[in-house]
């Protein structure tokens, strides 16, 4: 399955031509054409690989991909499963971008969609549930459901733009495959009406650690050296401070005392622990990425963005 579309702000521009009256509003017609001549824009593309492949990429006017993002999301049971990616563009020889910094990224992105995804997916198992009951009530066996599928995500979800066709293609793929899967059809028996149960909390569904850290080499490294930063900038504290005690309580010191404590005057010594504590909280703060780092409001401080691109419609 596969769909495209320029890679262009759709709203944006429109959005922006709201907010203008006037000749200012011509002026920015005008721009926008001078830019469409000037530049074309790259093709976005999407391409589902079943059952578990997805390929997001931007292609140049000679269909050569500028960057591609690769997603395998397989299943390991229902309502469960294991998300991979990666993510490739051309960039220089000289430049190479530690592994461990592209998946901080990459969470930050899985952040503020995984909580959704979990939100929605028990009403979408109890759908598929309800649906594959109401078959076996009018006395379709599960052999029969698996050979026809089911329409619980064609009848659940409404897609309200017309360039949307690969994911309503997507749906229907999924009903119709997910019921051939071997002992679904006996999970789902027990799934009815879990729609009702507390949706699971932030804490749970974005914990990076249990869901990413832990089985990564990398991530698992750069939190380690994130810890010795921490312990270094400790350490350092503590005996540049008690150098300048001990040299500080000599009245007659010596040549080399003298000189350590005009090396540790005030101001250096200022210097010195500002520098250390520095380190010691940007080292902290990358550690938190690799664990639970996107609460409530920090989700609704990305939501009070949203009316800086796009106007609230009142």
């Amino acid at each position: 399955l596969k769909s495209s579309v320029d890679a262009v702000d759709k709203l944006l521009k429109y959005d922006k031509g709201r907010r203008l009256e006037g000749g200012a509003r011509e002026k920015l017609k005008e721009d926008g054409n001078e830019n469409n001549e000037a530049e074309k824009p790259l093709l976005a593309t999407a391409a589902f690989y079943a059952p578990t492949h997805i390929v997001l990429a931007r292609k140049d006017a000679d269909g050569n991909a500028v960057s591609q993002t690769i997603f395998w999301v397989s299943p390991t049971g229902t309502g469960k499963s294991r998300f991979m990616s990666i993510f490739v563009a051309k960039m220089p020889s000289w430049l190479k971008v530690p592994r461990w910094l592209g998946h901080t990224i990459l969470n930050n992105f899985l952040d503020q969609d995984t909580h959704l995804l979990i939100t929605a997916q028990k009403y979408i198992l109890d759908a598929e549930a309800k649906a594959l009951a109401t078959y076996e009530k009018e006395g379709d066996g599960s052999d029969e459901v698996a050979e026809k599928g089911t329409n619980a995500r064609r009848n659940l979800f409404v897609y309200r733009s017309p360039t949307e066709k690969l994911q309503a293609r997507l749906c229907a793929f999924l009903d119709k495959t997910l019921p051939r899967v071997p002992n679904r059809a006996t999970s789902l028996h027990h799934l009815v009406g879990v729609s009702n149960m507390p949706t699971p909390s932030r804490e749970f569904s974005l914990d990076r650690y249990e869901q990413h850290t832990k089985i990564c080499p990398d991530s698992l490294q750069a939190v380690k050296n994130c810890e010795k930063i921490q312990s270094v900038a400790k350490i350092f504290s503590v005996l540049v401070l008690a150098a300048k005690a001990i040299v500080s309580t000599y009245s007659e010191p010596s040549k080399w005392i003298a000189r350590i404590n005009t090396a540790l005057a005030p101001k250096v010594l200022a210097q010195f622990l500002g520098l250390a504590a520095i380190a010691s909280v940007l080292a902290n703060k990358l550690r938190r990425a690799f664990y639970y780092n996107y609460p409530s409001r920090r989700r609704d401080a990305d939501l009070e963005k949203i009316p800086s691109l796009w106007s609230d419609a009142r």
